[in-house]
């Protein structure tokens, strides 16, 4: 058992090691001088169970390792304003408090971890994320503290290794591509307008133009006029007029294919409208 050690002003060019452990009142930290850091090639716990408190500050870290491990109820790991290349907490506990704030992480992975008590996972700079697991474990722990923005984020960059998985269905990529399409995976409301509101005008355009027996493409190049394109266009985008479907046919001469447009449209705009909403709330949310 350790209880109680202070590390200022270390460079080393070999590692830190503890393994199997039990850890009390660790602190490595440089706070009086500030261009002063600790420099450490490796800093590794394994098997060790913390019951006190680790602080590392200003630190440049090759490699951060934090395995088969446990943070116990009383105790707490911190790591801030480090600069890690490779951050690693595999097949561990965390049933007291880990704080990972204001770091720059080149690589970070968390798989197997649990946490059980609280992960407080601020400010960071992440280059890389290993695997969708990471992912989905820093999601779930910025929900329980509502961070709905850095949640959005995460899950966008979960899909993201989703959509590159070869073992998911072509249904699931399918709803995956349009999901990235409309908006990002819920990340930008503009994107969803935008490209809502380009395909509806795209889809009447041809609804009008092949779908129609009474407006077709004009080979002269003459058009139907502006006014009557944007109370078209209106019509279209409008999911609940789809009651006054018998008439909509009668009054632009819709065939068969015109009939098929004018249902596509109204689904574009129900899926664009619920992937603006999405996106627009994310920064509402409580």
């Amino acid at each position: 058992m350790i209880n109680g050690m202070h590390i200022d002003k270390v460079a080393l060019d070999s590692s830190l090691c503890f393994h199997s452990c039990v850890l009390d009142g660790i602190i490595t930290s440089v706070k009086v001088e500030e261009d002063t850091r600790n420099i450490m090639k490796e800093v590794e716990f394994h098997g060790c169970e913390l019951k006190g408190q680790y602080h590392i500050e200003n630190s440049d870290i090759e490699k951060f390792s934090f395995n088969f491990s446990n943070v116990d109820e009383s105790g707490r790991l911190r790591l801030s304003q480090c600069k890690i290349k490779d951050f690693v907490a595999g097949c561990s506990t965390v049933s007291g408090q880990m704080d990972v704030t204001e770091n720059e992480i080149s690589e970070i992975c968390l798989e197997g971890t649990c946490i059980r008590g609280f992960l407080n996972f601020q400010g960071n700079t992440i280059t890389n994320f290993s695997d969708r697991q990471t992912l989905c474990l820093l999601k779930n722990e910025a929900r329980k503290v509502n961070d709905d923005v850095a949640a959005t984020q995460l899950y966008a960059k979960e899909m993201r290794l989703l959509l590159a998985d070869k073992s998911i269905s072509r249904i699931d990529k399918a709803s995956l591509w349009l999901s990235r399409l409309f908006s990002g995976f819920g990340e930008n409301w503009v994107q969803a307008f935008l490209v809502t509101f380009g395909l509806s005008v795209l889809l009447t355009s041809a609804m009008l133009g092949v779908g129609s027996t009474k407006y077709g493409f004009d080979l002269t190049g003459e058009f139907i006029g502006l006014k009557y394109f944007i109370s078209t266009l209106l019509d279209s985008i409008n999911v609940f007029s789809i009651p006054l479907f018998r008439d909509t046919i009668e009054e632009y001469g819709l065939n068969v294919w015109g009939q098929i447009l004018y249902f596509v449209i109204k689904i574009v705009v129900a899926y664009g409208s619920y992937q603006f909403v999405l996106a627009f709330r994310k920064h509402g949310r409580r």
